[in-house]
């Protein structure tokens, strides 16, 4: 027997659009973690900033170092009260860090996976690059790895 061609049309596209939303639905059921908001964002940057193997290339004593400046991507929450050296850190978009200052913090990546946060980051003036692992324990988060390396 011959389907009308509006029939198959129908099953085809039922098909398609069902394996377009199905896998999508099963990801955000899987998905166990909120977004990051902005009260973690700062719990995590702190724990980078402060993290002792960090400190070394700070170097907050030359011009041009503080305040510490971290670049601000637009998925960021808006505002970052933070502070480092004793004064507030400067959180800034691109378009305002002179072109060719590379004092600045880049957290390049954040991704949320599996109860965890790792975030990716570049101190470029130091030629510095790390990546940072946390893992949320009663509420707060702390840091289960931190790698650095040196370019």
């Amino acid at each position: 027997m011959q389907l009308p061609t509006c029939v198959c049309h129908m099953a085809v596209f039922s098909l398609l659009i069902g394996g377009l939303v199905f896998p999508f639905q099963s990801l955000a059921e899987n998905e166990k973690m909120k977004p990051l908001n902005a009260e973690d964002f700062s719990q995590i940057v702190r724990l980078i900033i402060d993290h002792p193997d960090l400190q070394q290339y700070y170097h907050a004593e030359l011009p041009g170092r503080a305040p510490l400046r971290i670049l601000k991507q637009e998925s960021f929450p808006e505002k970052l009260l933070l502070s480092k050296f004793d004064v507030p850190v400067d959180y800034l978009p691109r378009e305002e860090i002179r072109e060719g200052d590379e004092a600045y913090l880049d957290l390049k990546k954040i991704d949320l996976e599996s109860g965890k946060i790792v975030v990716e980051f570049e101190y470029p003036i130091e030629g510095v690059a790390g990546k940072a692992e946390f893992g949320n324990q009663q509420g707060a988060w702390a840091i289960q790895r931190f790698e650095i390396v040196e370019r």
